[in-house]
């Protein structure tokens, strides 16, 4: 028995809303897919923001308790692979309605052919995040940003190559990976005042702040300014 298509096709609608209404640009940029693989583009963000709001929205004393909600999915994942299809259907129906979109997974896996090791990644770079410590340097940030945003470079793949031959090209495959290092790293650097503010978390590498006479207090006072009004920004960190 699989999941009926009325069940699948609510929890497709699920997965669209959770796009539609966290990621507004995401959304509007993969509707020019065609439906099939626009689905499946939402399918995979679902996932990824279940684990990334499982890591980045801890109150104190919480990180277990995340810990161990990225473990549950991080073994939803792995026995969503070992099972035949068809087989299935009594881990989806156990799912409830926060992973209301996990049929969709299930379905966009095997009609795309998705590996597993960049969901594996991902939930990998999120307790990363969740024991977080300071980044040391530029390879450590750079493997840092590939578990959490190379590896949805790589799961986005098949859904935009022609065919599976074409979505696994190496050459393919490592540009998706390096643009997604890339974004991340967009990203930190967008969010350095939130990051340090909400988080606590500073994804600058130190060995870049010590060369630029910086201290991770300096940035942490000048975050928490920033919230209240428009500090001048040191030149020191304008340069890094």
């Amino acid at each position: 028995m699989m999941v009926d298509d009325s069940s699948l096709a609510v929890s497709f609608t699920a997965a669209l809303d959770i796009m539609k209404a966290r990621a507004v640009s995401f959304y509007s940029a993969f509707s020019m897919l065609p439906a099939d693989r626009f689905q499946a583009v939402a399918a995979v963000y679902a996932f990824c923001r279940f684990a990334d709001d499982a890591a980045d929205s801890l109150q104190p004393g919480e990180a277990e308790r995340a810990l161990d909600q990225l473990a549950r999915l991080e073994g939803l994942v792995q026995r969503l692979y070992q099972a035949k299809e068809g087989q299935d259907e009594g881990l989806l129906e156990k799912a409830g309605d926060q992973l209301l979109w996990l049929p969709a997974f299930a379905a966009s896996i095997r009609r795309f052919g998705l590996p597993p090791g960049p969901f594996l990644d991902q939930l990998a770079g999120q307790r990363w995040d969740i024991r977080f410590t300071s980044i040391q340097d530029t390879d450590q940030l750079i493997r840092y940003a590939r578990l959490v945003a190379g590896s949805v470079g790589l799961m986005l793949l098949p859904m935009l190559a022609r065919d599976r031959e074409a979505a696994g090209h190496p050459g393919l495959r490592k540009a998706c990976e390096e643009l997604g290092i890339a974004m991340q790293i967009t990203n930190i650097l967008r969010d350095v005042g939130e990051d340090l503010r909400l988080r606590g978390r500073l994804y600058l590498p130190l060995d870049l702040l010590r060369a630029h006479g910086l201290e991770q207090e300096q940035l942490l006072a000048l975050a928490h300014s920033t919230a209240a009004g428009s500090p001048a920004i040191p030149q020191a960190f304008i340069r890094l």
